[in-house]
């Protein structure tokens, strides 16, 4: 991820799900689809769990354009879900890009709802070492009787290696790869001369986030973020991440407006 949390987009995508994934990879691997069946299931032990109904998502990938050493690309992508609302109720709250709150700031609170669907939209390009991505996903709630809601949200971000790395893509996965510094970080090596310094990224990300749908009752709010990040990537394994986050928010009934300003700083090693 280039950013400590996940974009505004992330409202409507459970975190945890049980079920089986079909996929596969065609024309050299730049056509990839995946298809998962799943139940709900409950957040962790001991109330991990699976209940309602039987759940689809599919999202498929293209690789327009590829350069042979890989530092060039343009990606496309699309996906679907078809998710059966347990109980007759959904709720949606708003994903946080950043955790330095308990709560999310927006909420739908439930939502009376029979079925809803879920379309997503991506996109990213990358030329050497600058890079530029986006997501847009819509959720139409069907209420019943003729009456559906309808949610959204989107981001745009762009990010740039001062050190002259690309992001790599997996065509196996349609999706960014695995990122490796062109050297690692050395207390050794001479950082005046641009050895043993690891790799650093400069990224910006602006987010909005609408929960409202007067037609059909829907009152959650709305928000709008602007995201500057900055990653040292020690190695493939360890980076340090600062990111200074900017939320303007409107709650559903309009009484609680507010910003929220962070500054985030992460050390992280994965393994």
């Amino acid at each position: 991820l280039t950013f400590i949390e996940r974009s505004l987009t992330n409202t409507f995508f459970k975190t945890r799900n049980t079920g089986f994934a079909f996929f596969n990879q065609h024309f050299d691997k730049r056509l990839t689809w995946f298809t998962f069946l799943n139940q709900e299931t409950g957040e962790r032990p001991p109330d991990f769990r699976t209940d309602g109904d039987w759940n689809v998502t599919s999202r498929i990938t293209g690789l327009p354009y590829i350069s042979e050493d890989g530092k060039r690309w343009v990606h496309l992508g699309a996906s679907w879900s078809y998710e059966k609302a347990t109980d007759n109720s959904v709720t949606f709250n708003g994903a946080r890009d950043s955790e330095v709150i308990g709560s999310a700031l927006l909420t739908t609170g439930a939502i009376v709802a029979e079925r809803y669907n879920i379309v997503g939209l991506e996109s990213s390009v990358n030329w050497n070492q600058f890079s530029v991505q986006g997501e847009y996903v819509n959720t139409q709630v069907d209420q019943g009787v003729d009456t559906r809601g309808e949610l959204d949200a989107f981001y745009v971000q762009g990010s740039w290696y001062l050190t002259g790395e690309n992001r790599h893509y997996s065509r196996k996965k349609g999706a960014v790869g695995r990122f490796r510094p062109n050297q690692n970080f050395s207390w050794n090596k001479k950082w005046s001369k641009g050895h043993g310094m690891g790799a650093l990224q400069l990224a910006v990300r602006y987010a909005e986030l609408d929960l409202n749908d007067a037609s059909a009752g829907i009152a959650g709010g709305e928000q709008e973020s602007l995201t500057v990040g900055l990653n040292w990537e020690l190695n493939p394994m360890s980076r340090i991440m600062y990111n200074y986050v900017n939320a303007d928010f409107t709650s559903g009934a309009g009484a609680d407006n507010g910003t929220l300003t962070s500054n985030v700083i992460r050390f992280q090693v994965d393994f």
